[in-house]
């Protein structure tokens, strides 16, 4: 923490540099350490994911399909494949309640969405409505690609 902590920034307005003062927390924009910092995080989301999954809380989806399927990630974008029962989505909104409190990171709802498959409108809303995310829905664009729940 100290290499965090003990650096100075200095702002330029108006074309004229201000005076210096020191980083309090967090790093300066465009630091190199950061993406392995973020790294760091998002592992510790993921094995918080996976032990939840072994623990029983969370049944991934598809098991046959893709085994201990929890999850998928790139970069900073991540999806939770779960069963939508109502013990899965109680564990994931802890979950992510207890990764927000460990590492400070605020989780953006507004652009997080619910998307489910073979559920009525009014199920799919209720599991919305419980994880505070809007209903989204197919077809969707992951990493620039089109994704649908039918075949092409």
């Amino acid at each position: 923490m100290h290499l965090v902590s003990c650096g100075q920034t200095a702002a330029t307005i108006n074309g004229e540099m201000g005076k210096f003062f020191r980083n309090k927390q967090g790093l300066c924009q465009g630091d190199p350490s950061s993406p392995l910092i973020f790294n760091f995080v998002a592992d510790a989301l993921l094995a918080m994911l996976s032990k939840a999954k072994v623990a029983g809380h969370v049944k991934g989806l598809v098991p046959h399909l893709i085994p201990g399927g929890t999850h998928l990630q790139y970069a900073d974008d991540t999806m939770m494949l779960f069963e939508p029962d109502n013990h899965s989505i109680a564990s994931i909104k802890l979950l992510l309640l207890a990764f927000k409190i460990l590492s400070g990171l605020k989780i953006n709802f507004l652009k997080s969405e619910v998307i489910t498959m073979g559920m009525v409108q009014q199920e799919s809303m209720q599991i919305a409505n419980l994880l505070n995310c809007k209903l989204g829905g197919f077809p969707i664009k992951y990493l620039g690609l089109p994704i649908t729940h039918r075949k092409i």
